[in-house]
């Protein structure tokens, strides 16, 4: 699928992920039958990407480089083909090849184009995509925000165009545990898309809904379903709540209100990271924007039960899957399965198993598709670990020590836990034996076999405490004998 865009002077097609720079719509100081060449070596080299054949596709890269070199090309369309190369050998999985080749088309375009060129983008992008590949994130992150900046200079600070690139260096982030970065990020994404689209136009939803799923991950659940029931009111402004979009965020809104009930008091929307009410940062340059409006109410709380609302927008979601004669197995098979999820943290488990027996042919059938089925293993629904355990999982600043305690143990088939012991571990016997407490109050899923629940025995289940580490005191160093 291509599409097109323009940037600047220049014309760019989003191709399998990928900026590719097209043909530079000015003219360029070589030959025709040159030029006619070179547009058939492009055109070829886009339909061979295109079709997935990369090999062909590396093969005709390197004769377009080895070509150009030889007849001393400019550096304009030698930067080009050593673009083309690298996004050939980014296809054909070598990414350490792709690495230098792209670096190799950035410098070409340093010698003869501005700081700003909007020609910078295309292999901007291709090098963040292959440090990514190689782990490089920190380097993928620096790429991103250089062809960022010289986006924004071409189509302004809140352009669409850049919202595919925050999304990559969202995921940077995430993968070096920059949680500040990933928030700021995903903020101004939201941020970014409104300003161009407008508060309530669809094309705002990708963004909404990833810093939905970014607040729900991080434990702040208020705010994630406040954005789920944003999606839901923008998803259904076209007169009809019969599409995937608000059926995913019903579920979103459901399962927030469950695991806001099952989080400990101490820690829900406790959370600090990201911006104050009211402001904004640019990721790239860090400076402050105001946001007009921009509230955010966080849960102070758990709620003593299980808010009624979250079950209002999970039945929802059911009679609109309902209303449809043929509704998509997957998206019922989740809805049903998070009904049963949300009985069981209810501790009404003869409903919730009803709910589970009718999402396991719909799971048994997704899942030959690739999809996992959650219910072939329990999985911890009302578990509240001690305070300390929890407050100490995400301890991140100065040198910490990580403590474990593993316990075995029987998960029936209501999803109850017996015959809990503990087989090892570094935690001490208080801290393990307050873990013990409170998985003897735990209620799983239980496990399901040809549709019917069964209990799990040897069920092992690990956690993990993070402590200051303690500096060992240095010996005094002896003095030296004459």
């Amino acid at each position: 699928m291509q599409i097109p865009c323009v940037v600047g002077s220049f014309r760019w097609l989003i191709l399998s992920g990928s900026l590719l720079l097209a043909a530079p719509l000015t003219a360029q100081d070589t030959s025709q039958g040159d030029r006619a060449t070179d547009q058939m070596t492009y055109a070829e080299f886009q339909r061979l990407l295109a079709a997935g054949e990369y090999a062909v596709a590396l093969k005709r890269a390197q004769e377009t480089v080895r070509a150009e070199e030889s007849r001393n090309a400019g550096n304009g369309e030698l930067s080009v083909a050593y673009h083309q190369l690298g996004m050939a050998q980014l296809r054909s999985d070598d990414a350490i090849a792709a690495r230098a080749s792209l670096q190799r088309a950035l410098q070409l375009l340093e010698i003869t184009e501005p700081i700003a060129s909007p020609r910078f983008i295309g292999p901007l992008v291709d090098l963040a995509e292959a440090h990514t590949t190689l782990g490089e994130h920190d380097e993928a992150i620096a790429a991103l925000q250089r062809a960022i900046v010289i986006g924004r200079r071409a189509d302004g600070l809140f352009s669409s165009g850049q919202l595919q690139l925050l999304d990559r260096m969202a995921m940077s982030f995430e993968a070096v545990g920059d949680i500040d970065g990933v928030d700021q990020v995903r903020r101004y994404a939201v941020l970014a898309a409104e300003r161009q689209f407008g508060l309530d136009h669809p094309d705002c939803l990708p963004a909404i809904e990833k810093l939905a799923n970014w607040f729900e991950v991080t434990g702040r659940y208020t705010m994630a379903r406040n954005l789920y029931e944003r999606t839901v009111r923008i998803a259904s402004l076209e007169g009809s709540e019969r599409n995937a979009t608000v059926i995913n965020a019903l579920l979103g809104v459901g399962r927030s209100h469950r695991l806001q009930y099952v989080e400990t008091p101490d820690l829900v929307e406790s959370s600090t990271w990201g911006s104050p009410p009211g402001q904004q940062f640019d990721p790239v340059t860090g400076q402050r924007i105001a946001i007009a409006g921009a509230v955010e109410r966080p849960g102070l709380d758990t709620p003593a039960k299980l808010n009624r609302r979250g079950a209002d927008a999970l039945l929802r979601s059911l009679e609109i899957l309902g209303s449809v004669a043929d509704p998509p197995p997957d998206l019922l098979a989740r809805t049903l399965l998070e009904f049963g999820d949300w009985y069981q943290t209810g501790e009404d488990t003869t409903r919730a198993i009803s709910y589970y027996k009718r999402a396991w042919p719909l799971l048994e059938e997704t899942s030959t598709m690739g999809s996992p089925n959650p219910l072939l293993a329990p999985r911890p629904m009302f578990y509240r670990p001690p305070p300390k355990v929890r407050q100490n999982r995400a301890m991140q600043e100065g040198p910490v020590v990580q403590r474990q305690v593993k316990f075995a143990m029987t998960i029936t088939d209501r999803g109850d836990v017996s015959g809990l012991v503990r087989t090892g571990g570094d935690m001490s016997e208080g801290q393990g034996w307050q873990v013990a407490r409170a998985l003897n109050r735990a209620t799983f899923s239980p496990r399901f076999e040809n549709g019917e629940p069964v209990a799990t025995t040897e069920f092992e289940l690990i956690e993990s405490r993070f402590e200051t580490k303690r500096e060992e005191p240095t010996a005094p160093a002896e003095s030296a004998r004459p």
